[in-house]
Order: C-alpha cells, then structure tokens, then sequence
C-alpha cells in the first residue's frame, strides 16, 4: 500500500492471530509508526466494515460461480474477478468515483467488462462445467 498508492499505513487493524501478533510485526510497525489495533478474540463484530465486505464478496464470487455453472476448483479465479469487478464500480460512499479513482486519482477507467465465464472449456483437459453447490 505505501510504494504502490503513495499512501501510508497509520493504523492497521487485525485479530489476535500469529501472522500480526508476533515480535517482527510488532518491530516493524514500531519502526514505521503504524499503531496496530487488535480485536478481541471470536469477536469478528469489532471488524464489522471488513467482515460485511468480506461476506458481500464471497457471496458474489459464489453466485457467479453458481449461476456461470462454474466448476468449484475455480474458485480462486471466481473471488479475483469480484474484487476486480469491485474497484471498478462506481460506490455512493465514495461520491459515485471507483475505489480504483480514488486510490489513484485519476479520471474514470475505460469500460473492460465482459460476459462472465469468458474462457473456453478444452475437451480432455478438464471436466465438463458442474453446477457448485450454493453453500461452497
């Protein structure tokens, strides 16, 4: 976030997890002036922005996948084209701009949408397209 935006990192926040919570994260944001901010534990509430984002695009990435008839092990490839899908529409909080303009501050980007799946199934290659169940 700071070399890519030119912004930097004031306040990160995070659960009790090992990955934040350990002596070179700590060192590091000390060293950077970055206040690291944690929540209680099992208490995703605390996190309520991010983890109402978070569940808003995993049931997009789903009903892409379902309605597409997408197999499951695209998965990944499914929640990487919400997100990107995500920073190029345009958000009422953000005054009707992208997240990706206001991040970058530029002008709008042009239009790149596609119909979704856009890829080609090879014979042989992989299995046929399967309906995902609704709860993966």
């Amino acid at each position: 976030m700071e070399t890519q935006f030119n912004a930097r990192i004031q306040i990160l926040r995070s659960d009790n997890g090992g990955e934040f919570v350990n002596h070179d994260f700590q060192t590091y944001f000390q060293t950077h002036g970055i206040i690291h901010e944690t929540t209680c534990p099992q208490t995703p509430q605390q996190n309520g922005v991010a983890e109402r984002k978070n569940r808003h695009l995993l049931e997009t990435a789903r009903a892409l996948l379902i309605d597409g008839h997408v197999p499951h092990h695209h998965w990944d490839d499914d929640v990487v084209t919400v997100i990107h899908l995500f920073n190029r529409m345009p958000s009422g909080v953000l005054n009707f701009k992208t997240p990706l303009q206001v991040l970058a501050q530029h002008g709008p980007l042009p239009s790149i949408f596609g119909a979704y799946p856009s890829h080609f199934w090879l014979c042989g290659l992989c299995s046929s397209p399967q309906k995902s169940t609704k709860q993966t």
